[in-house]
């Protein structure tokens, strides 16, 4: 029983997260920097720009170089479903969920369960 409210709960937060997908961060996110609003989109720029016919250039900025493997998960969902900011969002949210959703399930296996 306990397993199945947690799962529900993780079901509530993933809904909880859907509206706000095409929003902007809060401007006392980061007040000092513009992390909040730069750091998402240069982390898949080189990818999109890939995929919207612009070429590929390791040159344009070092991210594809600190994180390849997030570009390479990107990469097949912005074929199917566009370069949009809410394909990358999702794509971040149900990764997410699903390594948590692992996590939920093995708990109640947990010898230090009772």
């Amino acid at each position: 029983m306990k397993k199945m409210y947690l799962y529900l709960l993780l079901i509530l937060l993933f809904a909880m997260h859907l509206p706000f997908l095409d929003a902007d961060p809060d401007s006392l996110v980061d007040i000092n920097t513009r992390g909040a609003w730069t750091d998402e989109g240069l982390y898949s720029s080189q990818i999109r720009n890939f995929v919207n016919g612009y070429g590929f250039d390791l040159e344009e900025n070092s991210t594809f170089v600190r994180g390849p493997v997030f570009n390479i998960i990107q990469l097949p969902f912005f074929y199917i479903f566009g370069t949009k900011l809410i394909v990358g969002r999702l794509i971040v949210l149900v990764l997410t969920f699903l390594t948590i959703s692992p996590v939920v399930s093995n708990r109640s296996k947990s010898p230090h369960t009772h």
